[in-house]
């Protein structure tokens, strides 16, 4: 069945949903909670087979946000009742702009067409948008061989949905099996995806981690090995006003990146400057060793910094009053 069959074999379905209502919450309940870590009042929400609304519906009453759908059956029409606005066309006709979340629930097995689906849901993701999609893990069913259901025309395994979220542009940040769709389909393939950010992306981003830390005073960088080459040194020709600190003294006045190497006791000339531990294994020897120089606790900044998880957030860095050894 092409695509244009497919759409006129589903504009003529009716009550999609139907499920015993125990199922219906189980299945809604663990959605919700997937979903949920994306919401914001604000946000634009478009559901890709929204059915009869009714997961929209309890994601409109958990959050104050825009609610739209699309859905070519005839539950089209009790949707429209529940959410902002739902369309009957194919999403290659949606023009309504672009979404924060596009949830996409049993639906990409469906479609015949797979690069023209998931490049239309790459298209309608707003900077740092989010894909939230399940499809059944191979059969569905641990126990089945075959997923039996004639309308099903993709079969996924975990690669093969990465590999076909890639092609369309769009990188997978996390993946689990085991989502209750119903007792037929108690293994779906849970994934979550966003615009695959660029070589060029990614290095503006760590960049710019760094010159937060810098601020306007420039920056010292204490510890020139190992961890020093391969997370600081790329990315000195993009940092200006950088003093560079080693304790070895056989390196004094070498140079890196056209930046000459310093010993410990020109710190006494940078009071004020942020301090940067470029070495994430030795990390509290050097501090101790920075607070023995008089390097105050709040100047001092880790390789986690600038790469872990929280060095994300907007703005610099805050610091304790105590220092982190």
């Amino acid at each position: 069945m092409d695509g244009a069959a497919a759409l006129g074999y589903y504009a003529g379905l009716a009550d999609r949903s139907r499920q015993p209502a125990a199922d219906l919450d189980r299945k809604f309940a663990e959605r919700l909670a997937l979903v949920r870590p994306f919401l914001r009042p604000g946000a634009r929400v478009l559901e890709i087979g929204c059915a009869d609304g009714g997961f929209g519906e309890r994601v409109k009453a958990a959050c104050d946000l825009r609610y739209e759908g699309v859905e070519p059956s005839r539950d089209a029409e009790a949707a429209a009742a529940r959410l902002d606005r739902v369309w009957r066309a194919p999403l290659a006709e949606v023009d309504d702009g672009v979404y924060d979340v596009v949830l996409a629930f049993h639906v990409i097995e469906h479609v015949p067409d797979l690069a023209a689906l998931l490049g239309e849901i790459r298209g309608r993701l707003a900077p740092g948008g989010v894909l939230v999609a399940e499809v059944p893990h191979e059969a569905g069913h641990p126990l089945l061989d075959a997923d039996p259901h004639p309308e099903h025309v993709h079969s996924f395994t975990s690669a093969s949905l990465a590999a076909a979220l890639r092609r369309a542009d769009l990188t997978v940040t996390r993946l689990a099996i085991g989502g209750f769709e119903s007792p037929l389909y108690p293994d779906g393939l849970r994934v979550i995806a966003r615009p695959s950010v660029s070589a060029a992306e990614r290095r503006a981003a760590l960049v710019e981690r760094f010159r937060r830390i810098a601020g306007p005073t420039g920056l010292v960088i204490y510890g020139l090995g190992g961890d020093f080459r391969g997370w600081v040194a790329p990315y000195l020709d993009a940092l200006p006003d950088v003093v560079l600190i080693d304790g070895d003294p056989a390196r004094a006045g070498e140079r890196v990146a056209g930046h000459p190497i310093a010993l410990p006791e020109a710190l006494a000339a940078e009071a004020g400057r942020p301090v940067l531990v470029a070495s994430y294994r030795f990390e509290a020897e050097i501090r101790a060793r920075l607070l023995e120089l008089g390097v105050a606790p709040a100047r001092i900044y880790g390789l986690a910094d600038v790469y872990g998880p929280d060095a994300e957030a907007a703005g610099a860095p805050s610091r304790a009053a105590a220092p982190r050894v």
